[in-house]
């Protein structure tokens, strides 16, 4: 059990040395990295013919384990770029084949239909559909969800009520709308975040700097997403959940990659009770400040916090 566990999260640690959090690909490190096995199989291979059959062998295996993990996260793009860049990579070493799977091959050319089928991205510059959401979380917060009415966020909003459809057909879809978009630049600069160079411990204080100033700058949407509403046959905390794994997909795998040293126990096994335990930790952190009538500032809390995550609350025994 403890190989496999090791081997699952060596795995983990190479995809996350490949793609950063929210799955674009590190081409050069996944060049450096398949350049640097291919020389190693080159230089014990006796001729050309030999090494081309070894790193074949090889490299379809490698690919099919990888493009296989992306198929069942569903991350066709990935798929493509990777195999896009292992071709070119081959081409460069006159490496004559790749084979693969006609499964792993199917869903990699898949991704060129789903491009053509995946929707536009809503304009941001809609100044009237931005104070649609503004006056909707407005209302929200002061009447409750199931008491605001589209009537009011229309006249917050100073627009006609055929506008507010126009943009959204129902209040649950301006609501699931509101929870996508403006998570959105948070996920951005987590993915961030997880792409630099840094030290764990300033890693983590930058992550937990910007979940708690996301909070303190969107209190009433941070409201909605807590008080679990029930919309679409879901709730709020978990279309939130559901848009940082399709804004992150690759967020464990990072996580892991980066915390692979002597100094941290996050691991596959472990990453999901750490990253929500410490969100949780967070949360409670939030309401303290609720019951205290928001009489300080939540971002003074940061310290504390990291602190409690970093190192606990036990002091070293006197001596």
């Amino acid at each position: 059990m403890e190989i496999v566990k090791a081997k699952t999260e060596e795995f983990f640690a190479e995809l996350g040395s490949y793609f950063a959090a929210d799955g674009s690909l590190n081409e050069y490190e996944f060049r450096q990295s398949l350049k640097k096995s291919l020389d190693f199989i080159k230089t014990y291979s006796q001729d050309e013919p030999s090494f081309s059959s070894h790193a074949n062998q090889w490299l379809s295996a490698k690919l099919h384990e990888i493009i296989g993990y992306l198929h069942d996260k569903g991350m066709p793009e990935a798929s493509f770029r990777l195999f896009k860049t292992a071709i070119e990579e081959c081409a460069a070493m006159g490496l004559p084949d790749i084979a693969l799977p006609t499964e792993n091959l199917a869903y990699i050319l898949s991704h060129a239909q789903d491009t053509k089928l995946k929707r536009e991205k809503i304009n941001a510059s809609n100044k009237k559909r931005e104070r649609v959401i503004d006056a909707a979380l407005k209302v929200f917060d002061r009447d409750g969800y199931h008491r605001a009415t589209m009537d009011d966020i229309a006249k917050l909003a100073d627009v006609g009520k055929g506008s507010v459809y126009r943009y959204f057909k129902s209040k649950d879809d301006l609501l699931q709308c509101i929870l996508v978009e403006r998570t959105e630049h948070f996920f951005e600069d987590m993915n961030i975040v997880l792409s630099l160079e840094i030290d764990i411990a300033e890693r983590i204080q930058m992550i937990i700097e910007g979940w708690v100033n996301f909070i303190h700058q969107n209190q009433e949407l941070y409201g909605l997403i807590q008080n679990i509403i029930q919309i679409n046959e879901t709730n709020t905390r978990d279309i939130f959940f559901t848009q940082m794994v399709n804004k992150l997909p690759m967020l464990k795998e990072r996580s892991v990659a980066v915390a692979h040293d002597d100094r941290t126990r996050v691991t596959e096994m472990t990453f999901e009770t750490i990253f929500i335990g410490g969100l949780g930790f967070v949360d409670w952190v939030y309401y303290k400040w609720l019951r205290a009538g928001k009489s300080y500032n939540l971002l003074d809390e940061v310290p504390i916090i990291v602190d409690m995550l970093l190192h606990g609350c036990l002091v070293a025994p006197k001596t």
